[in-house]
């Protein structure tokens, strides 16, 4: 936007979800002089992630995986890699807009332009404990997992890893585990929050023992459903209620407690806040984070931010991620007011 003599740019927010690399290291001959001086694999693992990822200006080979289909390449370029922190553009094909565009002011016949949609991907490798932040974008459909899955494939078949001895087990999604029923004081009496409905989730299985609490109408009431579905053939059950002003927040603490002491996936409690939103009391928080845009413009551009602040600055704006992850760990995540994304 121009205003006199000055151009202003209006900066967004954006998303970002927080994955785990994990990589075992395997004791290796180095055949082929990969390995660097004073740089051991077993203790800097993280640096040679960090090389296979390539310079500024690179594209990855990535694929995504279809079912019945030859995997479909996916284009991704090195926009930056330096100092241990690498930013990554990766392009979405199933999203492309087609514009069209003349060859020249008198020509009749345009040629159609293809413009593909893309998320920007940051992998942190500045120490052993690697990490990555994925932008969730309606350009990806939202879906970091897939984005994810495409990275996974590609660290796990590296030959310049797998020949050092550099095996990448697994990319998951950071889950900050919480005590839910601190997590629903904090909501209603801090935040001033509102439960509207809960869901109970209910298996139907024969082997499935039925759920026991210290409240026998709670045991009853449990047994009653599982026993009801059955009856009509049912594998599973959900059951809505809904919640008035005066809600029963220490009967659905009781619930919350007996539905988390068991092994059965399936079996869940879901309680909807109305500012909130919907959260599980067998599930952590996933650890999503907003980045204001220019953090990354900054980074891209090799532009010195105006301040060192997780505003405008990556590496400030990564290690303020990571601490304040291990603060709410290290509080049971009762802090945590954003709403978790599946």
């Amino acid at each position: 936007m121009w205003i006199g003599n000055k151009i202003f740019k209006f900066w967004s927010m954006s998303d970002y979800i927080i994955y785990d690399i994990k990589m075992d290291i395997e004791q290796k001959l180095d055949f082929d002089g990969k390995v660097e001086d004073g740089k051991p694999v077993w203790d800097y693992p993280n640096h040679y992630l960090g090389k296979a990822i390539g310079a500024k200006g690179d594209q990855l080979k990535l694929f995504r995986n279809r079912r019945g289909q030859v995997n479909e390449s996916v284009p991704t370029w090195v926009l930056r890699n330096d100092n241990g922190i690498a930013l990554i553009r990766i392009h979405n094909l199933e999203r492309y807009s087609v514009y069209d565009m003349p060859v020249d002011e008198n020509s009749e016949n345009p040629n159609d332009v293809k413009s593909y949609p893309y998320a920007y991907v940051i992998i942190d490798y500045r120490d052993r404990d690697c990490k990555m932040a994925i932008e969730k974008t309606s350009n990806w459909n939202s879906r970091t997992e897939t984005i994810c899955n495409c990275f996974f494939d590609y660290f796990r078949d590296c030959l310049d890893l797998l020949n050092i001895g550099i095996n990448v087990t697994s990319i998951k999604k950071k889950i900050i585990p919480t005590k839910f029923d601190e997590f629903i004081d904090q909501r209603i009496i801090d935040h001033n929050d509102v439960i509207e409905s809960f869901t109970i989730k209910f298996p139907t299985a024969e082997e499935q023992v039925a759920p026991q609490s210290d409240e026998p109408e709670l045991t009853e009431q449990l047994d009653f459903q599982r026993r009801f579905v059955k009856c009509f053939g049912g594998v599973s059950s959900e059951v809505v209620t809904k919640m008035g002003e005066n809600a029963n927040t220490e009967n659905l603490k009781k619930l919350a407690y007996v539905v988390s002491k068991s092994d059965d996936k399936d079996f869940d409690l879901l309680v909807k806040f109305q500012k909130y939103g919907t959260y599980s009391c067998k599930e952590g928080v996933v650890a999503k984070y907003p980045m204001n845009d220019i953090v990354v413009s900054n980074y891209k551009d090799f532009e010195k931010p105006e301040a060192n602040i997780p505003e405008h600055d990556m590496v400030s704006w990564l290690d303020s991620t990571y601490k304040n992850i291990i603060d709410l760990e290290e509080n049971n995540g009762c802090q945590i007011h954003k709403k978790p994304k599946r």
